[in-house]
């Protein structure tokens, strides 16, 4: 299981922020794109684990441990990691770096996608699908949701996606518009993947393959090495075989 930075030395380091324990920060300067860490989980959890274990107080704290802790491993986001280092970088609203999972290496990645500089924290988005699956009350205990766009993010993931998927859309469009105007770029993957899934899930395939089209193209901008690509662009060509395909009879 590898810790390390691809680079020689290490790009961060542990360090105390003030209001939120242990972090990670740049050791020295970061250019955009660089690999900050490369890092292969300690715990490998489907997802559906979240859901079915039993009641108990014990068992209650050991799972809101993992899932606090937890990343998406892959597109389908079928299964959760925990990790030594990576599940140590904290939260932003706006962050300055990007995960992805490798799933042939079973390799966590985390890319900077702007330039940080010596000291910085380096913060990633933890509103991904495991998160906004989560209880409510978690969401708002465990990170500090600061911005609109922030707000209309977990919005999206409350429910609505299978509840009302138009509105779940609208709010996509939004949210890009947020991203655009407060120069959040590097955030737009994640609105796209979004809207892929809430469309692939209703079965509307012209739109979930030019909302994974934008994606791709994101990614071959600002991190062409990114290892999801490949697999993205068989979303692109054939979105069906995604595993959320149809999971909602009606189309909308």
């Amino acid at each position: 299981m590898s810790h390390q930075s691809p680079a020689s030395t290490p790009l961060y380091q542990k360090k105390t922020i003030p209001g939120k324990g242990i972090g990670m920060v740049a050791a020295s300067s970061i250019p955009p794109g660089a690999v900050i860490i490369t890092e292969q989980p300690f715990l490998n959890i489907p997802r559906v684990t979240f859901d079915t274990l039993s009641t108990p107080s014990t068992e209650e704290t050991i799972a809101s441990i993992i899932s606090t802790n937890a990343f998406e491993l892959g597109v389908d986001a079928l299964r959760s990691g925990v990790f030594d280092e990576c599940s140590r970088f904290n939260h932003s609203c706006a962050p300055n770096a990007h995960f992805a999972w490798h799933e042939p290496s079973s390799t966590m990645y985390i890319h900077s996608t702007q330039e940080i500089a010596e000291g910085d924290e380096i913060t990633v988005s933890y509103l991904s699908s495991e998160f906004i699956h989560s209880p409510h009350p978690v969401r708002q205990n465990d990170l500090s949701v600061d911005t609109d766009s922030c707000r209309l993010d977990e919005a999206i993931g409350r429910g609505m996606i299978m509840t009302n998927p138009g509105r779940a859309l609208r709010y996509c469009q939004e949210l890009l518009h947020l991203r655009d105007e407060e120069g959040f770029e590097t955030q737009k993957p994640k609105v796209y993947h979004d809207a892929f899934q809430l469309s692939v899930a209703h079965g509307d395939l012209a739109r979930a393959s030019a909302f994974m089209k934008l994606q791709v193209k994101w990614y071959e901008i600002y991190q062409a090495e990114a290892p999801l690509i490949a697999e993205m662009r068989g979303f692109v060509e054939k979105p069906e075989k995604h595993t959320l395909y149809q999971v909602v009879s009606r189309r909308w």
